[in-house]
């Protein structure tokens, strides 16, 4: 297969990935989760408050004050602990140890106030209920299990406290650690779905703006494919050009980071390709063989594709319209400066040819502009027959054309000069043209090379016309 990115071990940019692993333990905690679990903990204190407030008038005598001060002393320490936890970025051993503690607290306080309850210590269960989903919000299993395990130790101690039975509390709290562990495993689903939502919009959003900012086709979608194979949960992700039965691998990564992927790993036939027409070529983009991308992120990548793929085509006509000359379709004179910086920049030998219709004026005044803009189409025509491939074709001006031959020498201009005089007398251009020819010397500016062509060309104006100088 032709056309395949080069590896570069030493050129990779490993790029990490921004979905959370409940099973590494980074650094850091994500700053989305400490808010989750702040916000939800502010939004319940004041509940939790007033359910302690009535807890401090039991309503079953006798008034048990011992549990009944302890239980809101601890709640108190329980406040305390949040308030100066409160700090949004922290250190994930400082947060473990912040949040067993706060754990370790909160059902203490709750094990202490069905104590204080006594018979009706069942209506304070809801409580360890709320403390598991509280610790939900940061989906790390370890702590998910400790909560649990910690909730189901409360509930059979504040049962046995609150007077009942060994057999009523040991029933009553098995049905609860089943409850408990549905519960949390429910409210831990939700919050991972909607976490892994809002990554992807994130992503999204990300390759959306990498489409939007970046100008060269083939790079923006090297800088897209990483995220699109997050969304699409594949290793291997590609985009396929293919021309007349060949492939070309136009940006790849494997495992989250740019790296060659060649067409035999992909599935360049799978029905959940995404493809687009550009030009003369189909592009596709192509996940490994055997991997499934996720369905839900499809129509996503899909449309992100196509963004890159139109915003290229759309670019491409801008620079085609602001380097071409409208009438004839040849390079105009912005395209023909770059491609003189491009050339003084890697200071490449070259030979110049500069021809001037002779007696256009006289044309245009006799038979019209619209006469001699056909004729300027037909000149256009014929210096594209006779130049070389990599030759620079341009009209310098009016009726001046200019044909910048790279790595060439004068008698190679003049060879082609003399291959389009030939085809202009075997057509039926009703005017003649003069040309000025030349070649650069070792080191040479091109400006000073075009300065020189332009000299030649004045003197063959100047010496009947209809003919070629060459520079000297």
């Amino acid at each position: 297969m032709a056309g395949l990115l080069p590896t570069d071990p030493h050129g990779r940019t490993p790029v990490t990935s921004r979905r959370h692993d409940t099973n590494s333990v980074p650094t850091a905690i994500r700053s989305d989760e400490v808010s989750l679990y702040y916000g939800m903990i502010w939004r319940g204190l004041p509940a939790g408050l007033v359910a302690f407030a009535i807890l401090a008038m039991p309503p079953y005598p006798p008034v048990r004050w011992v549990p009944t001060i302890l239980a809101i002393a601890v709640f108190v320490a329980l406040v305390l602990t949040i308030i100066v936890g409160d700090r949004g970025a922290v250190r994930r051993r400082a947060m473990y140890r912040e949040l067993v503690l706060q754990n370790l607290l909160a059902n203490t306080a709750t094990a202490l106030a069905m104590w204080a309850a006594g018979h009706g210590q069942g209506s304070l269960v809801p409580l360890l209920f709320v403390i598991l989903i509280y610790n939900s919000a940061f989906r790390i299993r370890t702590l998910m299990l400790f909560a649990w395990a910690a909730g189901t130790t409360t509930h059979l101690v504040g049962s046995l406290l609150g007077g009942e039975t060994v057999a009523v509390a040991v029933t009553s709290t098995i049905v609860f650690a089943g409850a408990a562990a549905a519960a949390q495993l429910s409210v831990g689903y939700v919050v991972g779905r909607l976490r892994a939502l809002a990554t992807d919009v994130g992503l999204e959003r990300e390759v959306a703006g990498y489409a939007a900012r970046t100008i060269d086709r083939d790079q923006a979608f090297q800088l897209m494919l990483t995220r699109a194979a997050e969304l699409l949960k594949v290793r291997r992700l590609a985009v396929v050009a293919t021309r007349d039965g060949e492939h070309r691998v136009v940006a790849s990564v494997r495992d989250g980071s740019p790296e060659t992927v060649f067409p035999a790993e992909l599935d360049l036939g799978g029905a959940a390709r995404i493809g687009a027409a550009d030009d003369d070529e189909t592009l596709r983009l192509c996940a490994g063989v055997g991997e499934g991308p996720d369905p839900s992120a499809l129509a996503a990548v899909r449309d992100l594709f196509m963004l890159v793929v139109e915003r290229a085509r759309h670019l491409s006509g801008l620079h085609t319209l602001a380097n071409s000359d409208g009438l004839t379709g040849l390079g105009n004179r912005r395209y023909l400066d770059a491609r003189f910086d491009e050339m003084t920049a890697d200071a490449t030998s070259c030979a110049v040819v500069i021809i001037d219709l002779d007696h256009f004026k006289e044309l245009n005044d006799t038979q019209g502009h619209l006469a001699g803009d056909d004729v300027l189409v037909s000149v256009a025509q014929l210096i594209r027959s006779v130049a070389r491939t990599g030759d620079v074709a341009a009209r310098y001006g009016g009726e001046e054309f200019c044909i910048l031959i790279p790595h060439a020498n004068e008698d190679e201009a003049a060879s082609l000069e003399g291959r389009l005089r030939e085809a202009w007398s075997a057509s039926d251009i009703p005017v003649g043209f003069s040309a000025g020819i030349a070649a650069s010397h070792p080191g040479e500016p091109i400006a000073s090379v075009l300065a020189r062509a332009d000299n030649a060309l004045y003197e063959a104006k100047a010496t009947g016309r209809g003919r070629a100088v060459r520079a000297s």
